[in-house]
């Protein structure tokens, strides 16, 4: 089907398989850009695990000549919102050579109430100004969860 746009959003600790990249893009969602910050929310995740996962897509993407986008999609949280934490993720993002790099905006939290949606980077503008003044990675996208 030519119209047809399809995509998966993934916590990326899985092993990564070639199929994916007949996708039209991958959502990889690490929330955080340390491992400590990352299991804030991602209980029982592994940061490790699902760094190698985007790692991995950008290099078998590069092998096969896909056009899979893909994307590294960070929720912010209370937990992971921190400056130093989202400079980290654009260093990253880039290091990685991924597609683009998505910081979302979120109403919810964990269930434990610990983690909960995030207390200064909560709105567009104060995001989009962070990412003027922080230019690190070429493609840095807001959006809403």
């Amino acid at each position: 089907m030519p119209n047809t746009i399809m995509s998966m959003d993934t916590n990326a600790t899985q092993e990564f398989k070639d199929e994916y990249l007949l996708l039209d893009w991958i959502n990889c969602s690490i929330d955080g850009s340390t491992e400590e910050a990352y299991n804030t929310y991602r209980y029982g995740g592994d940061f490790f695990k699902a760094i190698r996962f985007m790692r991995k897509a950008v290099y078998q993407k590069a092998i096969h000549q896909s056009t899979c986008k893909i994307i590294w999609k960070y929720i912010l949280f209370n937990t992971t919102e921190d400056i130093e934490l989202l400079n980290t993720a654009q260093n990253m993002a880039r290091s990685l050579g991924i597609d683009e790099l998505h910081f979302v905006i979120t109403a919810v939290g964990s269930h434990d109430g610990t983690v909960t949606p995030a207390k200064t980077m909560n709105n567009f503008d104060v995001i989009t100004d962070y990412i003027k003044t922080n230019p690190i990675f070429h493609n840095v996208l807001v959006t809403l969860s």
